[in-house]
């Protein structure tokens, strides 16, 4: 593993203030997304690029997939522990996409896990593995038919090339 280092000129650095203001931002309209929409909040953290929600049962990831869609990841830790993470935004107004929100979820590896929550994570899964490789393009008919259901979990077009990029 390495650490990469970054240094940007002082102009180019938010300020303390702006990222506080920013995190404020997030925890708001987080807050009001979980509240009109009736969402539970689990344990979360609110920073300056994005709400993480931690929590322990995978219901809280559930009803927020329900209700704000998105897409699933998950992570073997090594140690028995998988954790799953939907990625989607607040917004309790249709149209409206307010900031990141992260719903993470540590499971022991193997548990059983809600089939809607495993077709989300699989058919990411093969609509990338599917663009990674245009023989397999046909599978879905058209690579348009892959981007089609990313995009049907919250990624866009360029999302996709990103991921296409790195899993090559």
């Amino acid at each position: 593993m390495t650490i990469e280092t970054i240094v940007r000129p002082l102009s180019e650095r938010p300020t303390f203030q702006a990222a506080q203001q920013q995190r404020r931002d997030n925890e708001l309209q987080f807050e009001v997304t979980a509240n009109v929409l009736d969402l539970p909040t689990g344990s979360y953290r609110a920073e300056a690029d994005a709400v993480h929600v931690f929590a322990t049962d995978i219901d809280v990831l559930a009803a927020w997939l329900y209700e704000k869609r998105g897409h699933v990841t998950t992570h073997d830790t090594g140690y028995g522990v998988t954790v799953w993470t939907l990625h989607t935004t607040a917004g309790a107004d249709p149209g409206v996409v307010g900031c990141r929100v992260l719903v993470s979820v540590p499971l022991v590896s193997g548990e059983p896990v809600m089939q809607e929550i495993r077709d989300v994570v699989m058919e990411l899964q093969f609509a990338v593995a599917i663009g990674a490789d245009e023989r397999k393009w046909m599978r879905f008919r058209a690579r348009e038919g892959a981007v089609a259901c990313a995009e049907s979990y919250g990624l866009g077009v360029d999302y996709v090339r990103e991921v296409l990029v790195d899993a090559s």
